[in-house]
């Protein structure tokens, strides 16, 4: 892929017209936390009712499950209405790596791809055969059962010359080699067959120009084969190694492994017009871990699933009808709003979702704003107060003059010198208040000690917040923000009223 360009201009016009170029800080409208929701940018329309084609590992099995939940046509569990497969769990269908994916595909689409039964299907008991390029978890068989499968499978994946969108979700990097059939298996082969054949099969860590050489294959072989050009949704699945064959801390191997994959997909997107982005992998690894993984932390939960499926099919179903799912409403309600469109939205959505803990923060931000600060804190004794919700119920309690209730519960993030403006900001504002100028400006100080090096943002933010009640230091600190960043425009128009309103 070569290197993305942007000149200098463009590139700063991007920053200051996109909402979410910046990391957000707690206290503020925080799209990461509890459950994190990185902005999707949609390239087509995922039409409702529609057949989706899934291939990829679990992860990919608990999107579709949620899609079939929500009225589209997945081959795949046709598949398990056959003989041959019924009865089986989804899972036993999982794609975990590039390569097997290729297989799949290539086998089922490409004339000379034929599948090779008697390389890839060996013996392992009296007439007892396994597939390699299956689970080992699917029991042996006859050989002509084994056959059947392999058929019925073929036919599930040349349906995908038949759908209008494809969804491939990438799971690992860490793949085993088949020297006799040169061709990666699916996973690895069980151990008796690695100790009957102890030349046969090696682990392989695919790299970077391996992984982009078979999704390339892919999806040339997809496209050329389609009755349509279809559209791709690439993800990468969360769900991590369960164990790692090669000498290291499985979380190393598995962030290698997520790393390179994600990096071919970035490579993929920019030289496929049909090809998009599903940011899933970010979405569950952002997310508060308690929310994100069940207790055996490798699968995820149903709730984040949920989450994952809903903000897929509203942003690819083109959801802009008068109602608005759950998942719109979390996300627009944190979205920048005029004052008008903001008590509209809360007045429109209030009633429904005041009982979902993460609504119920924005609106209980949203009613700091208007000044309903009992009512702000009313809502807030019903969530858990975390790192977020600290700041909203510090600056309710402010407004509601419990000056004392509102340190102490920002004094633990002092005392561990937070890194969080939000919650210097509140302080300061505190004793502002309080017609107490002094401690401002200790904890103004404090401040900088504990962000020394966001300097200039720390004098403009108590630069507009003194400008309230001391316009002299307002000045002061303003001049020290332009000293750091003599640039801004801003800064410059802010000290320009300042110096107007002196003169006599």
């Amino acid at each position: 892929m070569p290197i993305q360009v942007i000149s200098g201009l463009d590139a700063m016009k991007i920053r200051k017209s996109n909402p979410v170029a910046q990391w957000p800080n707690r206290g503020r409208a925080n799209r990461f936390e509890p459950i994190a929701r990185p902005q999707i940018t949609n390239s087509f329309r995922l039409e409702p009712g529609s057949t989706v084609f899934t291939v990829g590992s679990c992860f990919a099995r608990n999107i579709e499950a949620e899609l079939q939940r929500q009225g589209f046509l997945i081959p795949s569990r046709d598949l398990f209405k056959t003989t041959e497969f019924q009865g089986f769990n989804h899972s036993i269908i999982n794609n975990f790596s590039v390569p097997s994916i290729y297989n799949e595909f290539s086998w089922a689409l490409e004339a000379a791809g034929t599948f090779k039964a008697n390389d890839n299907i060996i013996e392992v008991g009296a007439n007892k055969f396994i597939d390699l390029h299956l689970l080992s978890s699917i029991r042996p068989a006859s050989f002509d059962v084994v056959i059947k499968r392999r058929a019925a499978l073929s036919t599930y994946y040349k349906s995908v010359t038949e759908v209008s969108t494809i969804i491939i979700t990438l799971g690992l990097s860490e793949v085993w080699f088949d020297n006799q059939t040169e061709c990666y298996l699916n996973s690895s082969p069980l151990p008796k067959v690695i100790d009957r054949f102890p030349k046969r099969f090696e682990l392989h860590v695919l790299n970077y120009i391996e992984i982009i050489s078979y999704l390339t294959k892919t999806i040339d072989l997809i496209n050329e084969t389609s009755d349509t050009l279809p559209n791709f949704l690439l993800t990468v699945s969360p769900v991590p190694l369960f164990a790692t064959h090669r000498e290291m801390d499985v979380a190393i191997a598995n962030t290698y492994s997520k790393s390179v994959l994600r990096t071919a997909i970035e490579e993929i997107v920019f030289n496929y017009d049909n090809a998009s982005y599903y940011p899933s992998y970010e979405s569950v690894m952002l997310s508060d871990r308690k929310h994100a993984w069940m207790d055996d932390q490798i699968h995820v939960t149903p709730e984040i699933v949920g989450v994952q499926v809903m903000r897929l099919v509203d942003a690819f179903c083109g959801g802009n009808g008068s109602t608005l799912s759950r998942e719109q409403v979390i996300e627009r309600s944190r979205l920048p709003m005029t004052r008008a469109k903001r008590v509209e939205f809360f007045n429109a959505y209030s009633e429904q979702y005041s009982s979902d803990p993460e609504f119920a923060l924005e609106f209980a931000r949203h009613l700091n704003t208007v000044g309903q600060h009992k009512r702000s804190l009313i809502l807030l004794d019903m969530i858990e107060l975390d790192a977020n919700a600290i700041v909203v119920k510090a600056t309710a309690l402010r407004k509601s003059k419990q000056f004392q209730e509102a340190f102490d519960l920002l004094s633990p993030a002092v005392d561990g010198m937070s890194k969080n403006p939000e919650v210097w900001q509140e302080l300061v504002a505190l004793f502002l208040d309080q017609n107490d100028p002094i401690r401002a400006q200790a904890f103004v100080a404090k401040w900088l000690t504990a962000m020394p090096g966001a300097a200039a943002n720390t004098f403009r933010r108590c630069a507009i917040l003194f400008l309230q009640t001391d316009t002299g230091t307002a000045k002061a600190y303003f001049q020290k923000a332009l000293n750091l960043n003599p640039e801004n425009d801003f800064l410059k128009k802010e000290l320009s009223k300042l110096q107007e309103l002196e003169i006599p």
